[in-house]
């Protein structure tokens, strides 16, 4: 059996292309996009920009603020495009299952 035809593989392909997860993704992904822009620009209130990404990919992103990463704005991002996307499995899972439950009635 090929990892494209794992049960990993195929509950996470599921729960990736439920509208809601994709939709959770791109706000998660413009929030990083706007944070940068916003930090960017020279700007009182710039440093408090990146917080917003942060604050919308939580729990998850509150824990990985405790890992003992390198101190570059980098890895803020990428930790938090992975919590995330991590997120947005969790988030499309549970529209998938509770929408199958639903359509059972």
């Amino acid at each position: 059996m090929g990892a494209a035809g794992s049960p990993v593989a195929r509950t996470l392909r599921a729960a990736l292309t439920s509208s809601i997860a994709l939709g959770y993704l791109g706000l998660v992904f413009a929030l990083l996009v706007w944070a940068a822009v916003v930090s960017a620009a020279p700007s009182p209130d710039a440093s408090f920009a990146g917080i917003w990404p942060v604050l919308a990919t939580a729990p998850l992103s509150l824990f990985a603020l405790l890992l003992p990463l390198p101190d570059h704005p980098g890895w803020l991002v990428v930790s938090v495009a992975l919590c995330g996307l991590v997120n947005a499995v969790a988030v499309g899972w549970c529209h998938r299952t509770l929408g199958r439950r639903r359509e059972d009635r």
